[in-house]
């Protein structure tokens, strides 16, 4: 939805600068200006969303780095 409205207020703002001669532009201006307000804008709630059919068929873990760490001592030993 973010990209969509960048894309209509970016192109209505240019197109007043400079004439364009694309209509597959315009027209994707004109339907995503409708468009936009029918997009969903709540989020929805973890308790909303049914994950009971989900099943984990793959599992990655990769180590990023790795670091040498020295603790200094405590000042009572």
């Amino acid at each position: 939805k973010k990209d969509l409205n960048g894309y209509v207020r970016f192109y209505e703002f240019v197109s007043q600068i400079t004439a364009f001669d694309d209509y597959e532009m315009e027209r994707l201006c004109v339907f995503a200006r409708h468009l936009l307000p029918l997009l969903r804008q709540e989020i929805l709630e973890e308790d909303e969303i049914d994950l009971s059919a989900v099943m984990l068929t793959h599992y990655n873990l990769k180590a990023k780095r790795t670091q040498d760490l020295k603790l200094k001592e405590d000042a009572e030993g």
